[in-house]
């Protein structure tokens, strides 16, 4: 990735680099350099608002708050997830609002404002059933049956977990699918 950026600053094509940033961030980030992976991510943030490239803009903002709430700084994590979620309702993006919905309830989820977080995945299950987004029904269902965990609400946790399995196991999503069944089997013992 860092070899095939240079032609671009040569050329200035900052549509292609705004994409090589954001992709370049996120490998960053699954490589455990958060700081390299914030500094990819701001840089392509900028360039997606300085030439109008809102999907983009939208996409990087929530890897953003992604990268912010995992690094506990959940002030920013929290604006960069409403500044996606702002932006996907004023251009009418409603693929972009899912992410950005679950951006948002994670953020208020680690802030403890669990009613809020909750409301957020409801919102984004409600958005992906409308769009029929299968995959992200699932991880959305995940996400909220984690945050009952959390907040021990065991009962709505396992609901979550349940329907969060059975549409992994559906859509044959091998990864997910041991993950929700071992928290699954975690609430379980629980309860």
């Amino acid at each position: 990735l860092e070899a095939s950026d240079e032609p671009l600053r040569e050329y200035n094509i900052d549509f292609l680099r705004t994409w090589m940033e954001s992709w370049r961030g996120a490998a960053f980030a699954l490589n455990g350099d958060l700081i390299r992976a914030e500094a990819a991510l701001l840089t392509a943030s900028r360039l997606a608002e300085k030439i109008g490239l809102r999907t983009s803009g939208m996409w990087t903002l929530c890897r953003l708050s992604h990268l912010c709430l995992e690094k506990g700084d959940l002030a920013a994590g929290n604006d960069h997830a409403s500044e996606a979620l702002a932006q996907s309702l004023s251009a009418g993006c409603r693929w972009f609002q899912m992410p950005a919905l679950q951006c948002v309830a994670r953020a208020n989820s680690l802030a403890g404002n669990a009613e809020a977080a909750a409301t957020y995945w409801c919102k984004a299950i409600e958005l992906a059933e409308s769009l029929q987004a299968r995959p992200e029904i699932a991880h959305c269902h995940y996400s909220l049956g984690r945050h009952y965990q959390d907040t021990e609400q065991y009962s709505k946790a396992t609901e979550q977990l349940e329907r969060a399995g059975k549409l992994f196991r559906d859509l044959g999503m091998t990864f997910w699918l041991p993950r929700t069944e071992e928290r699954l089997s975690e609430v379980s013992s629980r309860a």
